[in-house]
């Protein structure tokens, strides 16, 4: 299985054809099934939707004021704020030959999936050979994290493929110097950049091995310093224009207070102590043997007579290659440790050269023998994760249409106010339905009532303190109907349900006051929210609005916003369906 020698172009077709097929197989399960699980994916489709909308109305005036009222009506952006553009500009695209749907949204993420499943697949052949990239693409695809965000609108898989289009195009350069393979370099390193800015490690990666290996006149060259300096300034120039909106970032590598995280223990070791929920326990024992195994081989130093040039050459060669991963893995683990934010999704990028230090680690168990000790792991290995990958349950939450078609049908309807755990699929949701698109307007809770950025861990506010300034808001507006979930889901973080939810619920009990008049389950197949309900109630004492233009206030971007609603019937429809 340790073959090295480059398959004819018949056989790596099959060889994609076959990674293409498990990923369809792993990743492409229910894609059609449930709404848009996790917090951040609303955000991710809907920068999507509004790349979309811009280039459908294409407005030719104030292109500022039509990017405010777009906001005013889809309460739920995270583009430049919190994440780059490319990502939702490919997923524009998708949209605009398909159709805005969570089906586009997720067909956009297995693009970039099988993208990238094949650039590991390259790249890992490159260095190591044939076999050791069918193996190293495999176990990235079917490690616990590598199948769970394949299978969500989240930006781990697409910023992933830059960064191996990054990697192999540094692989190819340093082999045959050419224009274009510079060029793909510095369109690697923006488009890490463009999609997720912490991927731009990439280019640290390379820096570090072309420091390693003492071949600094590779990065002389004009083909490659030309297109890295166009990138760099690109990049450059967004991050000055964007600086004064993004300030969540600071946060998350600082923390509070500054940087004492670095003096705790834990936290220096706490992704490595993540690494079974990340990998799985089946590639982490093959990550240790695999260590073992190249630490081995390495120390081991034949006496030169005994070595033939050919054989120092290879040496030099596998040891080149061989730090590359270990660079990449390391300076990651590194930056992650850094960083104030642990999250386990965080350590993504980690993931793929794991993969192929187990897939070239186990196969230097082989040495001269075709098929030997090592191989065999190397199957077993990829066959038990290939299996555990397709049978992983893929938790799909269900959407909040019914809610939404329920306010649509009600002729008093226009500004909804929504609080909720995944208040932004309500928000998609009404932007996908005909009925609700120009009629509803949702109004978060989470904007409004109170600000907060991952959930209550950074610049929370409460912005309405008790019941009297609810009821106050409430009739300043004209709100007729709020949306909210009858209870949290089950979860160990209790600031996912802040004081101002809280109080609402509470108030909303008011029977003399607000009337349930619609609920939908939000259990769908998930056991932490099966008990959890979005009850739909009508404010019975809401008072007549005198203009249908609103001026909002939005404490969470300090700004006032105006804009005219549309003129609703005088009488509501007396529905309950509660």
């Amino acid at each position: 299985m340790s073959n090295r020698t480059v398959p004819s172009k018949t056989i790596n077709l099959a060889i994609l054809a076959v990674l293409t097929a498990i990923i369809l197989v792993v990743s492409a399960r229910q894609l059609s099934v449930g709404g848009l699980s996790w917090s951040d994916a609303p955000l991710h489709t809907m920068d999507g939707v509004f790349i979309h909308d811009l280039l459908i109305e294409h407005p030719t005036g104030d292109l500022k004021n039509w990017a405010k009222q777009f906001y005013l009506k889809h309460q739920c952006l995270g583009i430049v704020v919190y994440y780059p553009p490319l990502f939702a500009a490919v997923e524009a695209v998708v949209f605009l030959t398909i159709g805005v749907s969570i089906v586009a949204a997720r067909l956009t993420v297995l693009l970039f999936v099988i993208g990238a499943v094949w650039l590991i697949y390259w790249l890992t052949r490159r260095l190591f050979g044939t076999s050791a990239g069918i193996a190293a693409a495999i176990l990235t695809l079917t490690t616990t994290a590598g199948v769970t965000w394949s299978r969500i609108v989240m930006l781990e898989w697409p910023a992933t493929f830059f960064i191996l289009l990054t990697l192999w195009a540094y692989r190819q350069y340093r082999e045959n110097p050419r224009w274009i393979d510079g060029i793909l370099i510095a369109l690697g390193i923006a488009g890490s950049y463009f999609t997720k800015q912490t991927a731009v490690f990439v280019l640290l990666v390379i820096l570090l091995h072309v420091i390693m290996d003492k071949r600094r006149r590779d990065i002389y060259r004009r083909s490659l310093l030309i297109p890295m300096i166009t990138a760099l300034l690109l990049i450059g120039v967004y991050a000055v224009a964007t600086a004064g909106y993004n300030k969540l970032a600071p946060q998350l590598i600082a923390g509070s207070p500054p940087f004492r995280h670095l003096i705790s223990f834990d936290n220096w070791i706490w992704y490595i102590r993540e690494l079974p929920g990340i990998i799985g326990w089946p590639m982490l024992i093959g990550l240790i043997l695999a260590g073992i195994t190249i630490l081995a081989t390495s120390i081991k130093s034949p006496k030169d007579s005994q070595v033939s040039q050919n054989n120092k050459e290879r040496t030099q060669i596998h040891k080149r290659n061989i730090s590359l991963p270990v660079i990449w893995f390391c300076l990651w683990w590194l930056i992650c440790t850094v960083f104030a934010a642990n999250e386990t999704r965080y350590f993504f990028f980690a993931v793929p050269p794991a993969a192929i230090l187990v897939a070239t680690g186990l196969l230097r168990l082989d040495g001269q023998r075709r098929l030997g000790i090592g191989s065999l792991l190397l199957i077993v290995l990829c066959s038990i994760q290939t299996v555990t990958a397709v049978l992983e349950t893929t938790y799909r939450l269900p959407n909040m249409q019914p809610t939404v078609e329920f306010l649509a049908r009600q002729n008093d309807a226009d500004l909804v106010l929504v609080d909720a755990v995944r208040d932004g699929q309500f928000i998609f949701d009404v932007r996908t339905t005909p009925q609700a698109r120009n009629r509803i307007i949702p109004m978060r809770a989470s904007k409004f009532l109170y600000s907060r950025a991952a959930r209550t861990k950074y610049d929370y506010q409460a912005h309405i303190n008790n019941r009297q300034e609810l009821i106050a808001w409430l009739d300043q507006l004209g709100i007729r109907y709020l949306v909210i979930e009858d209870r949290l889901p089950i979860t160990t973080d209790r600031s996912a349900d802040p004081p101002p939810r809280i109080m609402l619920r509470q108030t909303l009990q008011e029977k003399q006051q607000f009337e349930p008049v619609f609920s939908q389950s939000l259990a769908g197949n998930h056991p932490h929210w099966q008990k959890v309900n979005l009850v739909t109630y009508r404010y019975l004492n809401a008072k007549t609005r005198r203009s249908n233009t609103i001026t909002i206030r939005i404490p969470a971007m300090g700004k006032e916003l105006s804009f005219t609603l549309p003129t609703p019937d005088s009488q509501p429809v007396k529905t309950n369906q509660y």
